[in-house]
């Protein structure tokens, strides 16, 4: 990533696959600091390191209206992200990242983690990463995972 972000806010998903393929580590080399709110932290239900911050969204109303839609983690992660105007939200479900995207919220998904874990040398193959997260049922296009080997360069 080129910008440089105040805040680093994760969705449910995006944690869990990581944790369960022993990839969790990777946010916290390329962001230091990963902030998560209260529901997030109950539905991932692991052990959070201590580089992992809990934060809750004040704009209860944003939350509320959110809800409508999607479940507590993704309406609370979004709703946080609106909070902090330089703010990078890690999100995977299509839906989420549709409306963070309309509400102007810097996004990125699992693969553009681990694509810039490979460009900086934190794992060696992207390939193999992608492959722990599908072993893991992970769903994802032949056409993005395709999309995401040419990046890496390990199509």
């Amino acid at each position: 990533m080129q910008a440089t972000f105040e805040i680093i806010i994760a969705d449910s998903s995006s944690i869990i696959v990581l944790h369960e393929t022993n990839l969790l580590h990777l946010l916290h080399k390329i962001y230091s600091q990963v902030t998560i709110t209260p529901q997030v932290a109950q539905e991932i239900k692991i052990t959070l390191p201590d580089w992992m911050k809990i934060t809750a969204p004040s704009d209860q109303q944003a939350l509320l209206r959110l809800l409508k839609d999607f479940d507590e983690g993704e309406a609370s992660s979004i709703a946080l992200a609106l909070e902090h105007k330089n703010s990078l939200l890690i999100i995977d479900e299509k839906d989420g990242r549709k409306i963070a995207s309309s509400l102007n919220i810097p996004i990125i998904g699992t693969l553009a983690v681990l694509l810039e874990a490979k460009q900086k040398n934190f794992v060696e193959s992207f390939k193999e990463c992608l492959n722990k997260l599908v072993n893991k049922g992970f769903r994802i296009s032949p056409q993005l995972a395709e999309k995401f080997l040419k990046e890496s360069g390990e199509e």
